[in-house]
């Protein structure tokens, strides 16, 4: 009873009447749905700490194996308002949310996804490299889901000198199986900032920040390697690419 998290609003839809279904990755029990009851009325308590991107701490009553719940109280962590100060950012979060919400299964727990995810809407916030932000989440949820590329040598003859990148057959390739397969070959930083971005864990993303700067191509990499992969297919992200060309 009276069970309390801390949760990332991922988005927000129209539920009943003046109620709405929030959808929240949590810290302690995973990804959520969470009814907000009366949220569209004037006098609600809840409007302002159940905003898409906002960290909050929900209170509520927790049941394993519960599809929905009701909110008792929540209260604003975190609010991230500039996210909407500039449709780039928004449509950059909305694309990192979704990669989350389609990707990973109700009540999947995984603390440091919470944390990532909040570090990266704290990083779009003050627009800091918003492409690299969402390369990172797309590599934990690669991560997350056993898909990783393989970045440490040749995928076909294990030749640790590469010059090229197959999505299709999973990571890096050399100049020879490059040839043989007919892939085309990648700047040099590129593959350099791939496995940089792959290798990576939660604790050098400050420096990944300081080292490079990624762009719309670095983003492209990995959507498609997760689009091929999985099978998923993150439909905001056509519109973010839209936003910021």
């Amino acid at each position: 009873m009276n069970d309390t998290t801390l949760g990332i609003i991922l988005k927000q839809s129209e539920y009943k009447n003046n109620d709405a279904l929030i959808k929240v990755l949590s810290k302690e029990y995973g990804k959520l749905s969470i009814v907000v009851k009366g949220i569209r009325k004037a006098t609600s308590k809840n409007s302002s700490s159940c905003m898409p991107f906002c960290t909050s701490e929900f209170i509520f009553d927790y049941k394993y194996n519960q599809s929905i719940y009701n909110l008792k109280k929540s209260s604003i962590v975190t609010n991230n308002f500039k996210i909407y100060d500039s449709l780039d950012k928004l449509s950059a979060c909305n694309v990192i949310a979704q990669i989350i919400d389609t990707s990973i299964p109700d009540m999947h727990k995984d603390s440091e996804l919470f944390e990532i995810c909040d570090y990266l809407l704290k990083k779009v916030n003050l627009n800091v490299d918003i492409y690299m932000c969402i390369c990172l989440i797309l590599v934990k949820i690669l991560k997350i889901n056993g898909i990783v590329p393989n970045v440490k040598c040749c995928i076909n003859c294990g030749n640790e000198v590469i010059s090229s990148l197959s999505l299709q057959g999973g990571g890096f390739v050399c100049k020879g199986c490059q040839k043989d397969f007919y892939f085309e070959s990648l700047a040099v930083n590129r593959l350099k900032k791939f496995r940089y971005l792959v290798m990576a864990e939660y604790k050098d993303y400050d420096t990944l920040f300081e080292l490079f700067t990624c762009d719309l191509e670095d983003c492209d990499l990995f959507m498609n390697f997760l689009k091929l992969h999985s099978g998923t297919n993150i439909k905001s992200y056509e519109f973010f690419k839209d936003s910021v060309m």
